[in-house]
């Protein structure tokens, strides 16, 4: 059960990115996978703070 809610954490924390830290932003990277994995990262580290922003902006501003 642990496992599933770290999964979610990760995943949530990989979309978050995209609507907080890269929000009408261009990435453009040389490196196959560079984007995906920086993602990731800052998401799983800094979720706790990015998922809630997030889903603020999703829901209640519906910024897509």
């Amino acid at each position: 059960m642990e496992m599933i809610l770290v999964l979610v954490y990760i995943v949530l924390g990989y979309w978050s990115t995209k609507y907080t830290i890269y929000y009408n932003k261009i990435v453009i990277e040389h490196r196959p996978g560079a984007l995906f994995v920086n993602r990731a990262v800052v998401g799983t580290i800094f979720g706790f703070v990015l998922i809630p922003i997030a889903l603020f902006r999703y829901f209640v501003l519906k910024k897509r």
